[in-house]
């Protein structure tokens, strides 16, 4: 690899390109139904894309000099950055060759997978520019800027909660605990945890070994007092951060936090400017939830925080989940049950003690693809990881600004993979994709040779940025294509003067082709819209609205179908797995069940209507599943 010339600066339109690119997905407050974070990740997709042509277009350049161009990153990097997303997308592929998936479901999936490998691609190249550390330093800075706004965020969410929605401040939706603008206290905190990280990437890249070119032209007062300033806004912003990871909540935050401050602790590489926030985050963390259940005493205001910190339950129904995947797991070890398909296969298998809430992930990343890919494929995947993991690690030890900057890059992985073990960070856009980038950066430094030997300057260099580049554009017109897309469906939840009919708004949705399956739900559950469709275009919708996600409307409304058709053993059976979730929202469905069994008189009551009663035989979650080709 390349080492890091002191000389060299990031081009200001790169590092506008990160700050963007992390930002504005993570800010972003404003949302169009149906999908809350929609916006978030086709803003992510295309801000991420821009920035893969930008590390390839932009020179390193030297103050006041001429632009700098680096060779192309050998091949074996950049495949080796991109081998995980690739490998997943494939197996993807794959798995629908058995178990088919809708078309907008697929496409969807797999340009998520796809970008991912653009995104890891794009870090790799980051790895190997002349300014490699402090490339990847303004990606921790934009980070760090992230995280300073969405604290922002946090407060004014816990302190002074907004009437309603706006394009700068989303309301909680948990009285007394902070959600940041993606609505989940999970995700802020890792924005605030990957805010973290990335001020030590930033100070790193600063204070590395040959890099004080500039303090030393300000004299020895000049550097120390720029020193102490530059700690005193670093630890400001580190108290900032933990102030708005006390008011998430989040359990899954203060695990992570305790992995960054051993990371501290522990690696003596790091320079002591970029070892002092990590060590610092714990007791300013105790320092802020010290300050801020007094606050809560004196103004006698519940803290949805330390509520959530005080419950019992630290599974929050994820034993459950997981008790059930694994179930799944036994009945299906080789192919799975088809990817993107768990919550299908998981909503109709019996389970008597399953978790309340309509799950359609399992929460832990290598449960997901046990279930879904098939135990041999989950494997292979996650033996994949790690040892990429594992090499990226080994290939980052020891001192020097690259080495530093993979070992930054290691350790934002490692957070959102934390965070993976227990939710699904990475299936949203806005959390994969600078997870895919930081990956390839670290994956970069593993896979190249230690002295690679020199490419031709014009041929080896040309068809890698040409192709890089233009995979980011098409990323970036992909999304662009992808917001008017989505909007065909989002008109069917919306009213406004002189709008079409509901009916030919479903229609017009239908064509959608990533987002099809809201507008086949909405035909789904809405009586008059099923009405005006044929059997065929019916029984279509159900079967694209379901494999998406099954909830109470839709199974009302499918069971329905079925009783109508004269199916009524499968109408009983989607009636039997919506009772197990003991839903309040299903009651006046299940009334006629519970009437008494005789009359006052003692006279015995006819037999209960649908949706009483059993099937009259056993079915499976794959006899609910189209045929091949349909739906």
């Amino acid at each position: 690899m390349q080492a890091a010339s002191p000389t060299t600066v990031v081009p200001r339109a790169l590092t506008l390109a990160l700050l963007a690119a992390a930002a504005v997905p993570a800010m972003l407050a404003y949302s169009v139904p149906p999908s809350a974070t929609a916006l978030n990740q086709l803003l992510a997709l295309g801000l991420w894309g821009l920035v893969a042509c930008a590390v390839v277009a932009l020179p390193a350049s030297a103050p006041g000099g001429p632009g700098h161009t680096q060779d192309a990153p050998p091949a074996r990097a950049l495949a080796g950055a991109a081998a995980l997303p690739l490998a997943l997308a494939a197996c993807a592929l794959a798995s629908w060759a058995v178990h088919p998936l809708p078309l907008s479901l697929a496409l969807t999936t797999q340009a998520l997978l796809l970008a991912s490998a653009v995104a890891a691609a794009a870090g790799a190249w980051t790895a190997t520019r002349p300014d490699s550390a402090r490339a990847f330093g303004a990606f921790g800075a934009a980070w760090a800027l992230t995280g300073l706004a969405c604290a922002a965020v946090a407060v004014v969410q816990v302190f002074a909660p907004p009437a309603g929605e706006s394009w700068w401040i989303a309301r909680s939706g948990i009285p007394g605990r902070a959600v940041g603008n993606l609505r989940q206290p999970n995700h802020l905190a890792t924005v605030l945890l990957w805010a973290l990280a990335g001020l030590v990437a930033w100070l790193q890249a600063r204070h590395a070994a040959g890099d004080g070119t500039a303090r030393a032209a300000a004299g020895p007062q000049g550097s120390t007092r720029e020193r102490r300033v530059e700690m005193a806004a670093a630890l400001t912003l580190v108290a900032a951060l933990m102030l708005a990871l006390v008011l998430s909540g989040s359990r899954t935050g203060l695990v992570g936090l305790t992995l960054l401050a051993a990371w501290g602790l522990l690696d003596r590489h790091l320079a002591w400017p970029a070892r002092l926030p990590l060590l610092a985050a714990p007791p300013l963390c105790a320092l802020a939830w010290g300050g801020v259940s007094w606050w809560s005493a004196v103004h006698g205001t519940a803290l949805g925080a330390r509520q959530r910190l005080a419950e019992g339950d630290l599974s929050a129904s994820r034993f459950g989940i997981w008790s059930d995947t694994w179930a799944l797991v036994q009945q299906h070890p080789w192919t799975g049950v088809g990817w993107g398909q768990f919550n299908f296969a998981w909503t109709l298998s019996p389970f008597p003690k399953r978790p309340v809430a309509f799950f359609d992930h399992t929460h832990n990343l290598p449960l997901q693809w046990a279930v879904e890919l098939g135990v041999p494929a989950a494997t292979g995947l996650l033996a994949l990881a790690l040892w990429g993991l594992w090499r990226a690690w080994l290939r980052s030890q020891g001192p020097g600004a690259g080495a530093g900057a993979a070992r930054c890059a290691l350790m934002m992985v490692l957070v959102v993979g934390l965070h993976s073990l227990l939710e699904y960070p990475l299936w949203y856009a806005h959390f994969l994709l600078p997870a895919a980038f930081a990956w390839g950066h670290a994956q970069a430094r593993a896979w190249a040779r230690p002295a690679p030997p020199a490419p031709s300057p014009a041929a080896g260099r040309g068809r890698p940025m040409r192709a890089l580049a233009g995979a980011g554009l098409l990323c970036a017109l992909g999304a662009a294509f992808a917001v008017q897309d989505y909007l065909r469906v989002a008109q069917i939840f919306q009213t406004w003067p002189d709008a079409p009919p509901l009916a030919e708004r479903i229609d017009e949705g239908r064509g959608s082709v990533f987002f099809a399956h809201h507008a086949h739900y909405a035909a789904a559950t809405v009586a008059p819209a099923l009405a005006a469709l044929t059997e065929e275009e019916r029984r279509q919708g159900f079967g694209t609205a379901s494999r998406h996600i099954l909830d109470t409307r839709l199974m009302i409304a499918w069971a329905r179908e079925f009783e109508q058709a004269g199916d009524r053993d499968r109408a009983l059976h989607l009636a039997q797995r919506l009772r197990e979730f003991r839903n309040p929202a299903a009651r006046a469905f299940f009334a006629p069940c519970d009437r008494p069994a005789a009359g006052p008189d003692g006279t015995p009551e006819p037999p209960a209507p649908f949706p009483c009663g059993q099937p009259g035989r056993a079915l499976r979650w794959q006899d609910f599943r189209p045929p091949r080709g349909g739906g």
